[in-house]
């Protein structure tokens, strides 16, 4: 060591003249080159050749290596700013969504626009819709704002169906499947013909079998109230005794004249059948009874319906 400065003749560029990148003195020759490049390690910016530079190299530095990269996590991205480096992190961004289920980081679709892909939400009755885009979040045919699933309200006639979305058309707040008057009239459904299919004879728009099971009469039990049919009567036959004599004329002769009896059956006093109530179907009862005049009209001696169109009726017959 000539120049007595620690390094050997052979190493030390005052006596070879060789490279010293690192100014120690000491010839580069006789100093490491770990990855052999041609560059000893104190002027090589990647001493291991590992294409990490060594002041992120966790060979270099001892720093901690996460992802295990071999790169110190000190010199990695943490765009939240979280203490843990992206490639560790399994929410980048940090807005709560997994880094798989946002869209973010992960190519997917998004159609709530909520930022989480669709793939990782809800789709209850499984049709390709996820429930926050879903009209129809469980697939039964109701909207989700009718769903009493999904709303939650009154299901009067328990079908699924929101009471809030059907029909009141009386406005009674009864929904018509569960009102028992659906038009607020006073007549029950069952017996409404705006209702319900039936005959109306009355014209009273309260069913016919209503009608009498409210108490009409319907003795011949056709299912037609009596108040509607004109009852079967003998023509002639005036106080519907069943027998035709003087008593009829006279009987006739006293509702006229002497406010007799109200007539039970007018077609039976309408001895002539003309339609008209008058002192002549007297006379021609008489007339047949005493001086062999024409017998009454049909129905007769028979009883019977009237054939004829007039506005005379017959509410009442009890000799038939």
């Amino acid at each position: 060591d000539i120049d007595g400065d620690g390094i050997p003749n052979e190493c030390d560029i005052d006596q070879t003249g060789g490279e010293d990148c690192d100014m120690n003195g000491e010839d580069d020759s006789c100093q490491v080159d770990t990855d052999s490049d041609g560059t000893i390690d104190p002027c090589d910016p990647d001493i291991d050749g590992d294409g990490i530079p060594n002041d992120c190299d966790v060979d270099q530095t001892g720093g901690p290596d996460c992802d295990m990269n071999g790169e110190d996590d000190s010199c990695q991205t943490d765009t939240d700013s979280d203490g843990t480096i992206d490639p560790c992190d399994p929410d980048i961004d940090g807005d709560g969504i997994p880094n798989e289920c946002d869209v973010d980081q992960s190519a997917g679709e998004d159609c709530d626009i909520n930022g989480e892909i669709d793939s990782c939400q809800t789709d209850t009755d499984s049709d390709g819709t996820i429930d926050p885009c879903d009209p129809d979040i469980d697939g039964d045919g109701i909207p989700n704002e009718c769903d009493v699933d999904q709303t939650g309200g009154s299901d009067c006639d328990s079908d699924g169906q929101d009471d809030s979305c059907q029909v009141d058309s009386d406005g009674d707040g009864t929904i018509d499947p569960c009102d028992g008057d659906v038009d607020g009239d006073g007549i029950p459904n069952e017996c409404d013909l705006d209702q319900t299919a039936g005959e109306d004879c009355n014209e009273n728009g309260i069913a016919d079998a209503c009608d009498i099971a409210a108490g009409e009469e319907d003795l011949d039990g056709n299912g037609i109230p009596d108040s509607c049919e004109d009852a079967p009567f003998v023509r002639g036959d005036v106080n519907t005794d069943g027998m035709q004599d003087i008593s009829d004329g006279i009987y006739l002769l006293s509702y006229f004249f002497q406010s007799g009896p109200s007539l039970l059956c007018q077609d039976a006093a309408d001895g002539n059948d003309d339609g008209r109530l008058d002192v002549a179907d007297a006379a021609y009862l008489i007339f047949y009874q005493f001086l062999e005049g024409t017998p009454p009209p049909a129905p007769f001696p028979g009883c019977g319906d009237d054939p004829t169109i007039d506005a005379l009726g017959c509410d009442h017959f009890l000799g038939c």
